[in-house]
C-alpha cells in the first residue's frame, strides 16, 4: 500500500484539477473575506468577530472534493492504472484504500489553503474569539466531515467507471445532500410565534402574535436537528454559520459514515468485475 500510496501521490502532485480547485478556494475565501471586513469598516453589519466569517468556505468544500475524488479516481479505469495496479499484485483493498487516503489528503490540502486564505480578515476583526481547545475541536470535526465526504465519493468512484457518469452521480450526490441539509435546517429556523402584516391608513401594522403552524418541536426537532449533525453537508452548512452546538455528535458522525462507507465500497469493490 505504501507505494500505491506514493504513486498517487506523484500523480497528484501533476494533477491540474488538484491545483486548480486550490486556487479558485483560496481566491474565494479570500474575496469573500475581504467583502465581510468592507462591510464590517462601513458599519453596513453589526460587530463580528473573525470566526463568523473564517469557516464560511466549508459549506462548498464538499463540491471541491466531489469534483477532485472523481475526476481522479475515474482515471483510474479510463487510462487503465486499475488493471496496471492489479497485474502488479496490488490487493482491491489496498487498492480502494489508498485513494481514498489520496483523495482525504488533497481534500485537506484544499481545506487548508481556505483557512490560510481566511487569515486575510485578521486586520479588521483580530484573532480568534474562541479559546485554542474550541478551535482544535472545529478543526477536528471539519477533518472529520472532509473524511466522510472524502468515503462518500470514492464509494462513488470506485464503483462507478465511466468518467461522466461518476462525475453526475458524485455532483448530484453534493448538492443532494446540501438539499437535505438546507431543508431541515429551514425547517428549525422556523419562529415559534408569528405575526402577520396588516395595511391600514396609518401605515403597515402588525397583529398580535400567534402559533406558527410550521414550527416544529418534540421529538421531531431532536431528531431534525440530530440528522443534519449526522450529514456531513448539514456539519458544513452549520460550519459556515459559525454553529457548533454539540462537537462530540459531529465527530462521532462522521467516523460512523466515514467507516460504515468504506467498509461497504471496499466489499462492493471486491465483487466488482474490473475489465
Amino acid at each position: 500500500m505504501k507505494r500505491l500510496f506514493h504513486a498517487n501521490l506523484v500523480r497528484l502532485l501533476r494533477d491540474k484539477v488538484f491545483w486548480l480547485s486550490n486556487g479558485i478556494l483560496l481566491i474565494y475565501t479570500v474575496v469573500y473575506m475581504l467583502n465581510a471586513c468592507r462591510q464590517e469598516r462601513s458599519g453596513l453589519v453589526g460587530t463580528h468577530f473573525l470566526e463568523d466569517y473564517y469557516f464560511q468556505f466549508t459549506i462548498f468544500i464538499g463540491l471541491f472534493t466531489a469534483v477532485f475524488t472523481t475526476l481522479y479516481l475515474s482515471t483510474e479505469y479510463s487510462d487503465g492504472i486499475m488493471r496496471n495496479k492489479i497485474i502488479g499484485g496490488h490487493t482491491r483493498r489496498n487498492i480502494y484504500l489508498s485513494n481514498l487516503t489520496l483523495s482525504f489528503l488533497a481534500s485537506i490540502f484544499m481545506t487548508f489553503m481556505g483557512l490560510f486564505g481566511g487569515l486575510v480578515g485578521i486586520p479588521t476583526f483580530g484573532v480568534w474569539k474562541i479559546n485554542g481547545f474550541s478551535m482544535f475541536c472545529r478543526i477536528l470535526i471539519l477533518i472529520l466531515f472532509l473524511l466522510a465526504f472524502c468515503a462518500i465519493f470514492t464509494f462513488i468512484s470506485m464503483l462507478l467507471p465511466n468518467k461522466s457518469v461518476s462525475a453526475v452521480i458524485t455532483i448530484l450526490t453534493f448538492f443532494g445532500l446540501l438539499l437535505m441539509a438546507s431543508m431541515m435546517m429551514n425547517k428549525l429556523d422556523q419562529p415559534a410565534m408569528i405575526s402577520d402584516t396588516i395595511l391600514t391608513v396609518d401605515g403597515i401594522q402588525f397583529s398580535d402574535p400567534m402559533p406558527n403552524p410550521k414550527y416544529v418541536e418534540g421529538k421531531i426537532r431532536d431528531i431534525l436537528d440530530f440528522a443534519i449533525d449526522l450529514l456531513p453537508s448539514g456539519q458544513g452548512a452549520r460550519f459556515s454559520i459559525n454553529e457548533v452546538n454539540y462537537p462530540v455528535r459531529m465527530m462521532l458522525s462522521s467516523a460512523f459514515i466515514s467507516v460504515f462507507v468504506t467498509a461497504l465500497g471496499m466489499f462492493f469493490f471486491e465483487k466488482k468485475d474490473l475489465k
